[in-house]
């Protein structure tokens, strides 16, 4: 995969906004007072008997440079659906400096031929699964997937381009756990999350592009899936999710793939924008748009209640849902995001 300017990246185009939003390590304090005596000590004394029992201590903390290992990368490559691999040496921070809900994030260095060295973040999971291989493999598929979508975006010249940055698996051959990771290069700046699996679309910080690129891979897949859970900085993205038309069960992009149920979601909550209107994509009308709420809801649904989302005919048949079930999605009552087709 090329590497492209990711300087480029990182600037948010002011022409893309609809709004604009835009450890300390504390020292420990020696005792001043010995423990045979309470009487007071003078500051200039007190100051004398610090530094004296700074010299004493004979435990210093070094900070050690993690050692450098041999791991096997598998590169997934999209265009003929193989995996590749080549043996890198790596460093690989021993403490995480960001922890998830499932996974850990370790700062990465990779040791290139030249002598220069290249930041990456290596993620694995807290609790690896039964297949973990599998799992991380999965990943690395669905991240390459979006990153074939947004290299097609760019090719239409939108006004400002994206990027899915590469995701990789290595093993490490060398330890005795055989661990797998999946990395990637790390990205300096101001994160954010433009939009998620569930339709929510951030409302502080509203981008055109990104929900506009989202919007495209439904066009460009022929309704077949689509990309979401836009997040980065700038336009250099990461950790996406799929969706996909899938029926029955959905065996690709993990469990956060939503199928046509999430589809339709972002389908409904979608606005289209001056980048959509500029790429020639298609509005999707809403089933009546008389008793829509003349101002988007709190985190942006755009229900006619609280409870069900009206889809228009247009919109349902892009789906190919059936005529009976097309019309209504409910929100589940215990997670508001989780939708299931209405039994009707």
């Amino acid at each position: 995969f090329t590497k492209t300017n990711m300087s480029d990246r990182l600037s948010v185009s002011s022409h893309d906004h609809d709004c604009s939003g835009s450890f300390g390590e504390v020292e420990g304090l020696f005792d001043c007072f010995s423990g045979e005596s309470a009487e007071e000590v003078p500051c200039d004394k007190q100051e004398d008997e610090q530094a004296n029992h700074s010299q004493d201590k004979t435990e210093v903390e070094v900070e050690v440079e993690p050692p450098v290992e041999e791991v096997i990368r598998f590169s997934f490559v999209y265009s003929t659906q193989e995996w590749i691999e080549d043996i890198i040496r790596v460093t690989i921070e021993p403490k995480p400096f960001a922890s998830g809900a499932m996974r850990n994030a370790f700062k990465m260095q990779i040791l290139n031929d030249d002598g220069t060295k290249t930041k990456w973040v290596a993620k694995g999971y807290i609790k690896p699964p039964d297949n973990a291989e599998g799992v991380l493999m999965q990943d690395v598929i669905l991240q390459m997937s979006a990153a074939y979508y947004g290299s097609e975006y760019d090719k239409l010249d939108p006004p400002k381009k994206v990027e899915l940055i590469p995701a990789y698996l290595i093993r490490m051959k060398d330890r005795p756990k055989k661990d797998f990771f999946c990395i990637e290069p790390m990205m300096e700046g101001e994160f954010v999350k433009y939009n998620t699996n569930a339709g929510f679309i951030e409302s502080k910080i509203w981008r055109n592009t990104p929900q506009a690129f989202s919007h495209f891979t439904f066009e460009h897949s022929n309704h077949q899936a689509i990309v979401v859970d836009i997040q980065g900085v700038g336009d250099m993205y990461t950790d996406p999710q799929m969706h996909t038309a899938e029926r029955g069960a959905i065996t690709k992009f993990g469990d956060g793939n939503l199928g046509i149920k999430g589809m339709a979601l972002f389908l409904y909550t979608h606005q289209c924008n001056p980048v959509c209107q500029s790429l020639g994509l298609k509005e999707f009308p809403l089933y009546d748009t008389t008793v829509v709420e003349s101002e988007p809801s709190p985190g942006l649904w755009r229900c006619i209640s609280s409870s069900c989302i009206l889809l228009s005919p247009f919109v349902s048949t892009c789906l190919h849902l059936s005529p009976l079930v097309s019309t209504c999605l409910h929100l589940s009552p215990l997670v508001s995001t989780c939708l299931h087709l209405s039994p009707l």
